[in-house]
């Protein structure tokens, strides 16, 4: 695994599950073994060849689920909203939400904003159920824990049911099991970055 000739295999939990997966990450950043032969050219200009979440950000651009600016960047250090996030987990499961109704039940989100239909696919999903205040915050940063429930969800995984503590402990334990998380020890209560969502949607 560490020379890039393995996978770590993660179906069934084992004692060295964790140090696999962390090698096996090592070996796909440093490109050794087969992960030498992967494309790795750069497909944005702010995205160099050797960044370490290339393949996630190229699988995004080829699969048409995450694009780029105008300019040419992906600007990977930005932060993704809530709206954004929901369009582009909806674009991964290839649901288009864009016709029908757009009336989404929740105060702040207008009919004709270009986000209201998916904000509505994913509330009669039970994708989401938004705020008790009645609204869903559609412009506020998506934090870990948000985003990770909100992927699981909508692309059909139940997460570790044997987590206990915080509503977002089942996503996140299995998250940082499987490796869906570029770095296992994440702030659940920050805002992701763009490169952070394309990794893991990917």
């Amino acid at each position: 695994i560490r020379d890039g000739y393995a996978h770590s295999y993660k179906q069934y939990p084992h004692p060295r599950l964790t140090i696999y997966n962390e090698l096996k990450q090592e070996a796909r950043v440093a490109r050794r073994g087969l992960w030498a032969a992967c494309d790795s050219s750069p497909v944005f200009a702010d995205v160099p060849a050797v960044h370490p979440y290339l393949p996630a950000i190229r699988w995004g651009k080829d699969s048409g689920v995450l694009s780029g600016y105008p300019d040419g960047t992906f600007k990977p250090e930005t932060t993704v909203n809530r709206a954004e996030f929901l369009k582009i987990v909806l674009a991964a499961k290839g649901i288009d939400a864009t016709s029908g109704e757009t009336n989404s039940a929740f105060s702040d989100v207008e009919p004709g904003a270009w986000y209201a239909p998916y904000v509505r696919y994913a509330k009669e999903s039970g994708i989401i159920q938004g705020h008790p205040d009645g609204t869903f915050k559609p412009g506020q940063p998506v934090n870990y824990a948000e985003a990770l429930k909100m992927a699981y969800v909508a692309l059909g995984f139940d997460g570790d049911s044997s987590a206990g503590g915080e509503w977002y402990q089942r996503y996140l334990r299995h998250a940082q099991t499987h490796s869906i998380l570029f770095e296992t020890n994440v702030d659940v209560s920050i805002g992701m970055t763009r490169k952070d969502v394309v990794w893991i949607v990917w």
